[in-house]
């Protein structure tokens, strides 16, 4: 795994009213600061990629469906510089997705619906000012083709 992304397992919660699950909370040391919390989907077979950020790190779940997360690493100083991760989110594998900040990450929806995920990155998003770290899926510098499905 890529050095500083921790995939924490959720435990879902059911009783005769529906069922419920922590994300993260105050005390959460990947949580430090709170910046904000987003509402993202994934439409079925579409790939977003890639995303990151200079300074905050986000903390991904899908609630709602299936997606596969890739994650590479691009900090200079970083043991694992270079290395692609995989790690799969949604219903099926109820985890949260640590992404530290210079790691860039895409999500592939692998379901047939609709993905629904929550992301509560350690600080908010300035228009202004953007944090944001983009390239396109076929990035030539990031080892990993989205076509390939093994």
């Amino acid at each position: 795994m890529i050095d500083g992304v921790t995939v924490t397992p959720l435990e879902p919660r059911v009783d005769q009213r529906g069922r419920w699950m922590h994300l993260v909370g105050a005390d959460d040391p990947d949580l430090r600061p709170f910046g904000e919390v987003l509402l993202m989907t994934v439409y079925p077979g579409v790939v977003r990629a890639w995303h990151g950020h200079r300074t905050r790190a986000e903390n991904l779940a899908c609630i709602d469906g299936m997606v596969k997360a890739m994650l590479y690493d691009d900090r200079p100083d970083s043991p694992t510089r270079g290395q692609v991760s995989e790690v799969y989110l949604g219903v099926w594998s109820p985890v949260r997705l640590h992404v530290p900040p210079g790691v860039y990450y895409g999500l592939k929806n692998i379901a047939t619906g609709e993905a629904v995920l929550i992301n509560v990155p350690t600080a908010p998003g300035k228009v202004q000012d953007p944090d944001e770290l983009h390239l396109p899926a076929d990035a030539p510098q990031i080892p990993y083709d989205w076509r390939c499905e093994g």
